[in-house]
């Protein structure tokens, strides 16, 4: 479906959002409500190669103590690295770009690669909980050439047409939604909650870092759907805590703080 055929004689058009468009949707829009649309489960398993991750993936040896970068640069743009261990990844802060590490016969891995964000996988039992937007007149057309380039350009998404049903229960509406197929070049498919805990624990992009996408999104649903148990995204994030958890000095009892602290 392209956007000019959506546009065609409609002077409103409802959009949801169940990713990062959730908390960022960074298009004007006249009313927002809170719902979700059945059928489909979300799932982290499309890539990023621009947003959240990028197009190459870079990685590097470091022993123990080893300065990994120059004191007076950082040319990754990386505040943090991962190091796996003995099968365990571990978390290690830069202090003025020196790494220290914890263990030996390390290997860093640094943040450039595809990174990891959710689409929607069919599932007639399932209900995905999100944000529909109202777009009118000329909103219309700025909202889709703006994420006609965010998620079908740069994202690969594909756009269905899917029945919203609004938390508030006044009246279910048609809403237009993103959807990324295994077809997709980037598409990454299914893996262990501990591979994609990783994977999202290493990747930045244009946007952020790919940790600040899963955090987002676990904020919305617990401010807004608590009700809600997702269980998909409540148990990656509870595997990417405890990649940090693992690291002495970023032990918080507060979630989102720790998280984000990396980023």
């Amino acid at each position: 479906m392209k956007p000019q055929d959506i546009i065609k004689e409609k002077s409103s058009l409802w959009i949801f959002g169940y990713g990062s468009l959730v908390w960022k949707p960074d298009f004007e829009y006249k009313r927002r409500k809170i719902g979700y649309i059945r059928g489909y489960k979300r799932r982290f398993w499309h890539g990023d190669d621009f947003h959240r991750g990028d197009k190459e993936k870079v990685r590097f040896a470091a022993t123990p103590g080893t300065q990994v970068f120059p004191a007076d640069s950082d040319p990754l743009g990386v505040r943090s690295c991962i190091f796996r261990c003995r099968l365990q990844y571990v978390v290690v802060k830069y202090e003025a770009f020196s790494c220290w590490l914890l263990s030996s016969h390390c290997r860093c891995f640094c943040s450039l690669q595809p990174a990891r964000v959710v689409t929607l996988i069919a599932d007639e039992e399932a209900c995905t909980w999100g944000v529909a937007y109202e777009v009118t007149e000329c909103q219309v057309e700025a909202s889709l050439q703006y994420l006609n380039m965010r998620e079908v350009v740069q994202g690969g998404y594909i756009t269905e047409m899917v029945e919203f049903i609004p938390k508030d229960g006044h009246g279910s509406v048609l809403s237009l939604v993103y959807i990324a197929t295994p077809d997709n070049p980037i598409y990454l498919g299914p893996a262990s909650d501990g591979e994609i805990a990783a994977q999202i624990a290493m990747c930045r992009g244009n946007t952020g870092h790919n940790i600040e996408y899963l955090v987002r999104l676990a904020e919305f649903m617990r401010h807004h759907c608590p009700e809600v148990e997702d269980g998909h995204l409540f148990s990656i994030e509870t595997a990417v805590l405890n990649i940090f958890s693992n690291c002495r000095e970023l032990r918080s009892n507060d979630r989102k703080s720790l998280l984000l602290e990396v980023i």
